[in-house]
């Protein structure tokens, strides 16, 4: 009997584990309703959302500073949404991370990056937060090689 009970808590055990294991990825596959969920890099609304933060960018000086730029024309650079997320509100709240190249997307060109919360509010665009946060460009590397 004694043997019973043990192997019967071992496997009650093992059951919990295995199903607390797949909830979990559930859980991770599952959007939460009004939560972050992760969007295609190259959706329109993500392009949008990348080059509006990188012209609000090219205007903070800390930015500019920062990364070096000597040019301020947001069509001198090529940007790559390296991460991409959107929530749902009154409007959408883009979570990007993006890294920003002069003239080509190449490793060498990386001028460095930034992480933003753009909120398009039915053509609105405006970046929310405490506006632009710089990426340097090794940062930038590290977050490709992730």
């Amino acid at each position: 009997m004694k043997k019973f009970c043990v192997s019967f808590v071992l496997g009650i055990l093992c059951l919990f584990t295995m199903l607390n294991g797949s909830s979990a990825e559930i859980l991770e596959r599952r959007n939460v309703v009004g939560g972050y969920s992760r969007v295609d890099a190259q959706d329109e609304g993500v392009v949008n959302a990348a080059n509006f933060a990188l012209t609000i960018a090219l205007k903070q000086t800390s930015f500019t500073e920062k990364l070096g730029l000597l040019e301020l024309n947001p069509n001198d650079y090529e940007l790559q949404v390296l991460n991409a997320s959107q929530q749902v509100v009154a409007g959408i709240n883009y979570k990007l991370t993006v890294a920003v190249f002069h003239d080509t997307v190449q490793s060498e060109n990386c001028v460095g990056g930034f992480e933003v919360v753009v909120y398009n509010h039915f053509g609105d665009l405006r970046v929310t937060g405490e506006q632009v946060k710089i990426l340097t460009s090794d940062e930038v590397r590290l977050k490709i090689e992730e």
